[in-house]
């Protein structure tokens, strides 16, 4: 019985650590990781929305004109090459970048009334072979032992998906627009 009882504990721990690397959408069609929403944005034309999220993408990225891939106006749509800088964590927990970075590719497309960003295509690549993120996911299961501790994929899969969540509210909030200060006289 206490047998019985440990293993259930074992199999209950596992599917709790393979829980948390399920937290990323994963598109239905493609089976890749794919951040996808649709955000009203009243008051904007295609055309408008387009310059904003130009502007947005500029202040978001050190120089964006080389990450940007395509920018066509007349069909709304940006398309830009992105990375991430993994970290990891050091002696006495700060923060060290790793030399490896996760690539993607972000595509927003602009309509009158609303826009749809899409983050997709995650890879980090090492040594000129492209590691896809949903191989990461595929792993991080216990008792898989593809990937060692020395890896730190479940550190990395959490990085990337706080990074990615920080830069979808950035871009969400630039699309606002900028708070103009009212000066008030005294």
């Amino acid at each position: 019985m206490k047998k019985l009882l440990s293993l259930l504990f074992i199999f209950m721990a596992g599917a709790g650590l393979k829980a948390v690397a399920q937290n990323f959408p994963i598109d239905s069609l493609t089976k890749k990781v794919s951040f996808v929403e649709v955000v009203q944005a009243p008051g904007y034309t295609k055309s408008s929305g387009f310059d904003r999220g130009l502007v947005v993408l500029h202040r978001m990225y050190k120089q964006a004109d080389t990450k940007i891939k395509e920018s066509d106006k007349d069909n709304g749509i940006i398309v830009l090459n992105g990375f991430t800088q993994l970290m990891m964590k050091g002696k006495g927990g700060i923060l060290v970048p790793d030399p490896d970075l996760v690539l993607y590719k972000l595509t927003i497309a602009f309509k009158n009334g609303k826009y749809r960003y899409e983050f997709t295509d995650f890879q980090q690549n090492r040594s000129g072979v492209p590691i896809h993120m949903e191989k990461w996911i595929e792993h991080n299961v216990p008792g898989d032992n593809f990937y060692t501790a020395k890896d730190h994929i479940q550190a990395n899969l959490d990085f990337v998906y706080d990074d990615i969540h920080k830069r979808i509210n950035e871009f969400k909030t630039g699309m606002l627009g900028d708070k103009s200060i009212e000066k008030k006289d005294w």
